[in-house]
């Protein structure tokens, strides 16, 4: 049972995160002391400044060598299993889609981690300092995963909106063939489809060499139907031009489809840019050399990063109360927010029990994961559905109203464990 020692810790850590929140939503929507632009700057300063000295404080000085790695095998273990099973109802439900399984998928398995999740679960396990820095580490290789999912979905956005344009534009062309059927002798009649099939294959190609591919398409088209006469009477001749000109140009015509090397290359460069990567992968350096030859950071270095990482814990909070004010409606739909808690508050939870018992992890270990698992939603879901413009109100309710009716949840689960 949670004793009077550990809710009194619990409300100690948690009550000023609350406060953070709700001056920055004052600020904003009572007070008027910033405006949106000025919002926009402390959320940057925050992400940029405050945010990576926080993740190199919390892993950097952590010894790698004690680290539980079972922590991580037991959190890519649950993400594997809710991703294959929202891959298999996009594929497989008429509903489904590949922009909703990365959406479901980010609601059950990237929870707040660092921000609310040192100080909710600290008070409550001894393994909370080790086991926030493997998990979080496991949330940033995953989010490879999670950009690339988004940039094949943006790839296959690209390849069905062509499917419309190439059917107007040939539509359009075939009227204007069968227009010129009527004036073109009997004779040659049979020839048609001959031409037609020149038509498509050969005249209205999609030339992808920095030209507008809809301009081109439309271009070439009316050239050759403004010449089906001649091309009727001279059928041989245009097949073989034809032939010769698909050959010649068979290098030029790029087929819409998707090149996992380059979505795979463009996501490593993303990720490189975001600062979350390199102050985690340089905070794993230090702690690694730092924990093999067993001496201590320096003192100014060390009161530094500490007086930033607070700084961001109340800046993110802070932001997150911006964020708030901002909006126009906390909940953009009920259905939305009950998916979201669903997905959040039930299935994550149940995907790392599940993973975390069949790893055997037990005891308090298997009870610090599964509440993890329970934490509100990352800022980082929100932030990737916006650039890529992807159900962006799905995070936006599931950010803010989670936040703050979490912790009742977590109790619950904790108490639930302990009965």
């Amino acid at each position: 049972m949670l004793t009077g020692g550990q809710f009194y810790d619990l409300l100690c850590a948690v009550v000023p995160l609350y406060i953070a929140l709700f001056l920055g939503y004052a600020s904003l929507k009572w007070w008027s002391v910033l405006t949106p632009e000025q919002s926009a700057g402390i959320g940057r300063l925050n992400s940029l400044v405050a945010m990576p000295a926080l993740i190199f404080q919390i892993i950097a000085f952590n010894n790698p060598y004690t680290m539980n790695n079972g922590l991580i095998y037991a959190y890519c273990l649950s993400n594997i299993i809710i991703l294959g099973a929202v891959l298999a109802w996009a594929w497989f439900a008429k509903s489904g889609g590949l922009d909703w399984a990365i959406t479901l998928f980010q609601l059950a398995a990237l929870s707040n981690t660092i921000i609310v999740g040192i100080p909710v679960l600290t008070p409550l396990y001894s393994i909370t300092t080790q086991g926030i820095p493997a998990i979080f580490i496991g949330q940033v290789l995953w989010l490879f995963v999670i950009l690339f999912l988004y940039e094949v979905w943006g790839a296959m956005s690209e390849r069905a909106a062509v499917t419309p344009v190439m059917t107007e534009v040939l539509g359009t062309g075939l009227e204007n063939i069968s227009e010129h059927a009527s004036s073109v002798p009997k004779s040659l009649n049979h020839d048609l489809p001959a031409l037609v099939t020149d038509m498509e294959h050969d005249e209205c190609r999609i030339n992808m060499n920095g030209l507008s591919m809809k301009s081109v398409v439309k271009s070439e088209c009316a050239d050759g139907l403004q010449g089906v006469e001649e091309k009727c009477g001279d059928m041989q001749q245009q097949e073989s031009n034809g032939r010769d000109k698909k050959d010649e140009n068979v290098n030029e015509t790029v087929p819409v489809q998707m090149n996992i090397k380059k979505l795979a290359v463009k996501v490593v460069k993303k990720m490189v840019k975001l600062p979350l990567t390199y102050s985690t992968l340089l905070g794993i350096i230090y702690s690694l050399i730092a924990s093999r030859f067993s001496f201590q950071p320096p003192i100014v270095l060390k009161n530094s990063l500490d007086i930033i990482a607070r700084m961001s814990l109340g800046l993110t909070m802070y932001t997150i109360g911006l964020f708030m004010a901002g909006e126009k409606k906390l909940i953009a739909s009920w259905w939305i927010f009950w998916y979201g808690a669903f997905f959040r508050f039930i299935v994550g939870p149940a995907s790392m029990a599940l993973a975390s018992y069949v790893l055997g992890i037990r005891g308090d270990t298997l009870r610090f994961c599964v509440l993890q698992a329970a934490l509100p939603q990352a800022v980082a879901s929100f932030v990737f559905a916006k650039e890529k413009n992807c159900h962006t109100n799905v995070f936006s309710t599931a950010v803010s109203i989670q936040t703050l009716c979490f912790v009742p949840i977590v109790l619950g689960y904790y108490t639930l464990f302990n009965l």
